[in-house]
């Protein structure tokens, strides 16, 4: 029974297949109907070429008669030899005569040149040309080419301005008979109007249409005179055949060529594809017909069928759709032995199964709905943890380099697919490499363990700075490193510091060296200012030797500033350091001031009348001010402007840790500004430099050197702004104090000194000894000598009565000059003493050597600095 119900399937089957073989019957009439259209195509294509070969051969006749019809009139009329009125007239006759059927208005204007292109008579159809209108045409290649070349020229198509007409001019050349010479051109102008009338009697289907066409493409003689005055073009098809026509639609175009002259003009026959397959769609109809019937019976037999086969189905299909929806209750009532009842048997099998499979998936759901939602707790705990970091923290993709994660620290905005790594922290369009740009990814990949670089680069908001990076490796399943995290550290400012830190460390180097020798310099010094300027003093005016002898003494003094210079800038000198306003050491210096800058520079001071005093030596105060001046003087050489500022000034927290050695508080500022040229970002980097010049051989490189281990030995601070074409700006930071001032003007005076008090003088250089004694014992003072701190206390504890005052050079072995006085002072407390020193280490600097009894002498010294003290001294 199975087996027949099974057959009883396969019958229906079969009927279904029957039905099914209509499909060749619809092939074969699709086929048909193909073939039917093509030939319909075909035959209209053929036609068309023939019309369009007739078309193409009439209008080259009709030109080539024009051609021929001119040559005649050039070889039988001897226009030439005929008088202008008699030349007039014979061509007006052939411009008027022009006019049969296939030659009406043919021509427009008919010109007679002579052999220099002159016109000798000029006819037109709509215009009477008079002889004072003649021209010449001898540039016109209507006459160049037939006067040159004896030969018919054709020009291309132009077009009437007036009326918008095509026209093209033909020029014959008039050749003597006997002399072989060409005496001159007749030049015609043909009125192309006659192509359309040739091209409107072709009979092309019922709305095709006929036209001409240029080498260019351009349509120049058409039926609808507008197509051809906007400029119509035609693409250039390969044959013809169906292709889109200059109606923009789907035409059959067909193709021939007219060649007049060196021109090549297309003649184009164009019908609709349309009307073309006219004939084509009643055959289509009557084939609809029949396959329209066929295919209705094929469907009655084919939903018959189908009906029978799917009622069963559908009834499994409901209960399939129930059982989607949640409806377990339903069951399998389909009872038949054939392939369907089979079918039924397994769906209720599946259907059993598929239950409880739905109950185990709804009790694993559960459980990943809990995973997922610890999974989302730890992602919320991992985002804060990132998050609440200080420093940018980002996961990024080894083999992609896309940053897949980043905390807000960042600043890297919203992440994308192509959020590069090396695009939004280095601006590159490729990995990093090099040693500037080490590459963290390829370093942690490589090394397979977490590493530490140093980059330089950028995010979203700031500008560039420098960041220590830690590079950690993430595995994937095969141990390849998968993503690797970044940890970064800005240490741009650290970076400053260390910087700044190596620059002090230079400078404390060269220093050392400068304060070296500059303290040997000034001993030898003192003893060439003093003698010679003891020399210059015991000549008399007129004396031979006087000259050479001042001459040594302004070089030694031009060294002794060389010399007090290395010093500033070493940090090594003493300072006398009392409470003085910036403001009186300006305003002291600006009759100075005018006369080192010259006319060509206008000084302009801006004074802070609250200005708080400082702590300051002000005779180095005033070598900073000049050195800066000078400094401005020489970058206006055409004379500028230079303003010279105070104001008071809180440096925060921020300012001083960015540069090394300022501290926060109150500070009081000089400013200096000049107009000059200013300097590059290059030349800034260098100014404190020492021996650093832009000035060539002219300078020393010790200005500004000095102007910063004055400012630094001050516990000041110094900036700089420049910008090249622009001018410079010089801030100096000294920290201000509450103390009262002692301003005083410095003034000159005439040394005359005379004394009997006790001196003792203590130095390890026996030249400068000699020299001070030389320049005191004439004076009437009692001088005791001591070559050390041992010798000196022995030499002052001999001496029953009364040392008035003690001269000690503060570099001495075994005992300084500093110590020596302490001991001195405390066996005789009222002596007063002058320290004199060319070079201080900076222990005895950090010392508070100075009070009311105390003073300063810096080397080298002279005879007359030496006076000038001991008069401020003793009174």
């Amino acid at each position: 029974m199975t087996h027949l119900m099974r057959n009883s399937i396969r019958k229906r089957l079969t009927i279904t297949f029957i039905g099914l073989s209509i499909l060749p019957v619809l092939l074969l009439g699709g086929f048909l109907l193909w073939q039917n259209l093509e030939m319909q195509l075909q035959e209209a294509e053929e036609m068309q070429a023939k019309l369009t070969k007739m078309a193409a051969h009439e209008l080259q006749t009709h030109i080539h008669g024009l051609e021929s019809l001119l040559i005649s009139f050039t070889r039988i009329t001897r226009v030439m030899e005929a008088e202008r009125k008699q030349q007039r007239l014979m061509i007006s006759k052939l411009l008027f005569s022009a006019n049969d059927k296939y030659r009406r208005d043919i021509f427009h204007e008919i010109v007679l040149l002579d052999n220099r292109g002159r016109e000798l008579a000029h006819v037109s159809r709509d215009r009477v040309v008079a002889d004072a209108e003649l021209g010449d045409r001898s540039k016109a290649e209507e006459f160049a080419k037939p006067s040159k070349g004896r030969e018919v020229h054709y020009s291309p198509v132009f077009f009437d301005e007036r009326t918008g007409e095509p026209r093209m001019n033909l020029g014959v050349p008039i050749v003597d008979v006997r002399s072989a010479q060409v005496k001159g051109v007749l030049v015609a102008a043909i009125n192309l109007k006659f192509m359309i009338e040739v091209l409107e009697d072709l009979k092309i289907g019922e709305t095709g249409i006929a036209y001409v066409v240029a080498e260019d493409g351009r349509v120049v003689v058409h039926p609808n005179l507008s197509v051809v005055l906007r400029g119509t073009y035609l693409k250039r098809a390969e044959r013809s055949g169906i292709h889109n026509g200059i109606q923009g639609t789907k035409s059959l175009l067909a193709y021939d060529t007219m060649r007049v002259g060196g021109q090549e003009f297309r003649i184009v026959t164009e019908l609709p594809i349309a009307e073309a397959g006219k004939y084509a769609a009643r055959s289509l109809v009557a084939i609809l017909i029949f396959l329209a019937a066929t295919l209705a019976g094929a469907i009655a037999v084919g939903v018959a069928l189908v009906r029978q086969i799917i009622s069963p189905l559908e009834s499994l299909s409901g209960i399939a759709k129930a059982i989607g929806k949640g409806d377990y209750s339903q069951s399998v009532t389909i009872e038949r032995d054939d392939e369907i009842g089979a079918l039924s048997k397994a769906f209720g099998v599946m259907t059993s199964r598929l239950i409880e499979t739905i109950n185990t998936l709804k009790r694993q759901m559960a459980e990943l709905r809990q995973a997922d939602e610890r999974i989302t707790q730890q992602h919320d705990l991992l985002k804060n943890v990132m998050n609440s970091l200080t420093h940018p923290f980002y996961v990024i993709d080894a083999m992609r380099h896309t940053i897949v994660m980043a905390n807000t620290a960042a600043h890297f905005g919203e992440l994308t697919e192509q959020t590069k790594c090396y695009k939004m922290t280095h601006h590159r369009d490729s990995p990093c490499e090099g040693d500037d740009h080490p590459c963290t990814i390829r370093e942690v990949t490589n090394n397979r363990r977490p590493v530490v670089l140093e980059h330089y680069h950028h995010n979203s908001t700031e500008k560039p700075k420098y960041y220590e990076v830690y590079g950690y490796p993430i595995f994937d399943g095969q141990g390849n490193v998968a993503q690797v995290i970044e940890y970064t550290l800005d240490i741009t400012n650290k970076k400053k510091l260390e910087k700044q830190f190596l620059q002090a460390q230079k400078m404390e180097a060269v220093g050392q060296l400068a304060g070296g020798i500059a303290h040997d310099f000034n001993n030898l010094l003192s003893a060439i200012i003093g003698y010679s300027e003891m020399a210059l003093e015991e000549l008399a005016p007129n004396h031979p030797a006087r000259e050479k002898i001042r001459t040594i003494n302004n070089a030694g003094e031009k060294a002794a500033t060389l010399t007090r210079q290395l010093l500033a800038f070493s940090r090594k000198q003493i300072l006398e350091l009392k409470a003085v306003s910036l403001n009186s050491i300006v305003e002291n210096m600006t009759k100075l001031l005018h006369r080192v800058i010259g006319e060509d520079i206008h000084l302009e001071i801006n004074l802070n009348p609250s200005l708080e005093n400082v702590k300051a030596d002000a005779g180095q105060i005033e070598q900073v001010l000049m050195n800066l001046a000078v400094n401005a003087r020489d970058a206006m050489p055409d004379g500028g402007r230079l303003i010279i500022e105070t104001e008071n000034v809180e440096l925060d927290e921020e300012y001083a840790k960015a540069r090394e050695g300022v501290a926060p508080g109150s500070y009081a500022m000089l400013s200096v500004t000049d107009t000059g040229m200013g300097m590059s970002r290059d030349v800034l980097e260098n100014i404190f430099e020492p021996f650093f010049t832009t000035k060539g051989e002219k300078g020393t490189g010790l200005g500004l050197s000095t102007i910063y281990g004055i400012v630094k030995q001050h516990d000041g601070s110094i900036g700089v702004y420049s910008e090249p074409n622009v001018g410079t700006t010089f801030k100096i930071y000294i920290p201000s104090t509450g103390e009262a001032g002692e301003d005083a003007a410095p003034g000159e005076f005439e040394i005359r000194l005379t004394g009997s008090e006790t001196i003792l003088v203590v130095d390890d250089e026996p030249s400068i000894r000699k020299l001070i004694v030389s320049t005191l014992q004439p004076l009437g003072f009692n001088l005791l000598e001591a070559g050390d701190g041992v010798e000196a206390l022995e030499s002052s504890r001999s001496v029953k009565g009364t040392i008035d005052l003690l001269i000690t050079d503060i570099i001495m072995p075994e005992m300084n000059g500093i110590e020596l006085a302490g001991i001195i002072r405390k066996e005789r407390p009222d002596i007063l003493v002058i320290y004199t020193s060319g070079y201080t280490n900076s222990t005895i600097l950090k010392q508070e050597i100075f009070d009311d009894r105390t003073s300063f002498l810096q080397k080298p010294i002279s005879p007359k600095r030496l006076m000038a003290k001991l008069k401020t001294v003793l009174g």
